[in-house]
């Protein structure tokens, strides 16, 4: 995964919005922890291998900075029924204008 510096203005952003989900549903629908590091993944595995392949493909890579904007937020439905990662959009909101 790539890490997101700086990791504040992602980490307020989610903030709010768990504020705005526990506002409107309670703080018990929101199960995972308060804490997060905002990241972008590169790869997911989900079963035991060899990270060489990956690291090596990672090193020869030049990662330079770039900017991440977030033109909306997403509730997700998230599941792992196949054994994966998958997920429906229960709703959706803009953000800036």
């Amino acid at each position: 995964m790539f890490a997101l510096h700086p990791a504040e203005p992602a980490q307020a952003l989610r903030k709010q919005i768990r504020a705005a989900i526990a506002d409107v549903w309670g703080t018990e629908r929101i199960p995972e922890a308060e804490q997060w590091s905002p990241h972008v993944s590169i790869a997911y595995s989900n079963a035991p291998g060899s990270a060489e392949p990956y690291t090596t493909a990672l090193s020869r890579v030049d990662v330079k900075p770039a900017t991440l904007l977030v033109p909306k937020v997403e509730l997700i439905i998230l599941n792992r029924d196949n054994k994966m990662y998958e997920w429906e959009t229960f709703a959706a909101v803009a953000l800036g204008g």
